[in-house]
């Protein structure tokens, strides 16, 4: 099972992590393409991850942020690891988002619900396979519940 870290040191440790959580997700049936990215070539400004899903013929092209784009942890009120920003992007090949052009309050609202569950899913797996309980993202100066 291995420790917890915050990054990958390989696109090829990422890959055979992406490989393991797919099987973990049941997307076996999907071809799934992960890659490091710089912040010029994320699609979405200000992200650590995107995915790409074509939901018609079930594969996808992740994109998780390279090591030196990232923002320094310690401006984060919550540790992000790399696998986790992972496990969330392979779950938008199970929730499938509707793009909304006018983007209505009710889409706004429902991307913002979905997204929120994405997390709590992501971060739940992630504890799981780690041991870890919540406070463990907790960065360092964060107000702790230790009952969480």
């Amino acid at each position: 099972m291995g420790s917890p870290k915050l990054y990958f040191d390989s696109a090829e440790e990422m890959r055979e992590c992406a490989m393991a959580w797919q099987r973990r997700l049941c997307l076996n049936d999907w071809i799934i393409r992960v890659d490091f990215a710089s912040t010029s070539e994320m699609k979405l400004e200000g992200s650590a991850g995107e995915c790409e899903p074509d939901f018609v013929n079930r594969w996808a092209t992740i994109r998780i942020l390279r090591k030196e784009d990232l923002k320094d942890p310690s401006v984060y009120i919550a540790i992000q690891p790399m696998e986790l920003v992972l496990i969330h992007e392979l779950l938008h090949c199970r929730f499938m988002q509707f793009e909304d052009e006018e983007r209505s309050i009710e889409m706004m609202t429902y991307s913002t619900a979905a997204h929120q569950l994405l997390n709590d899913v992501t971060r739940a797996l992630y504890m799981a396979k780690y041991g870890l309980d919540a406070g463990w993202f907790i960065v360092d100066g964060g107000c702790k519940d230790e009952a969480v």
